[in-house]
């Protein structure tokens, strides 16, 4: 059994109270599982606030673990109104843009620095989610030629 610790980090969107701009931050840790491996992940959110708000998945750039798990763990927060988004970094990025490609009921995915291939390019009309690429095109660790031009002009 593997056990991955801090593999997904859950965020509720915060805002400050505008009266006196403040804001304080509760946390909680949650243990998960995605098939046989443990994971653990972390809620945040304004402990000011009661209400329901959006949640957003933010996947670290380690390697190996299924974004879909910790989307669902995300949406079973009792202050998640089940509009998500998930963003990631290097790996993270990779996997938020999968995530968008697969037709997951996801409101956007943001990829910063992650890998533009695919094995599976996203099939036309499948794509639900707004996604936003963040990527410097001179990086030598993922060339656009790995065929994100190519796999963008089906997805529309």
């Amino acid at each position: 059994m593997r056990i991955a610790h801090g593999a997904v980090l859950w965020i509720t969107v915060l805002t400050t109270n505008s009266e006196d701009q403040t804001m304080t931050i509760n946390t909680q840790s949650v243990a998960y599982r995605d098939n046989y491996t443990e994971l653990t992940g972390e809620f945040v959110w304004d402990a000011g606030r009661s209400d329901k708000r959006p949640g957003i998945l933010v996947v670290h750039g380690g390697a190996g673990l299924d974004a879909r798990a910790g989307m669902d763990v995300l949406l079973s927060h009792p202050q998640v109104d089940g509009r998500v988004a998930a963003v990631g970094y290097c790996f993270g990025g990779m996997v938020a843009l999968e995530l968008g490609r697969s037709g997951a009921e996801i409101a956007g995915a943001v990829s910063v620095h992650g890998s533009l291939s695919t094995p599976r390019f996203a099939q036309s009309g499948t794509v639900k989610a707004k996604i936003l690429v963040c990527h410097g095109a001179l990086d030598p660790h993922v060339p656009l030629t790995q065929g994100f031009q190519r796999a963008r002009s089906g997805a529309r």
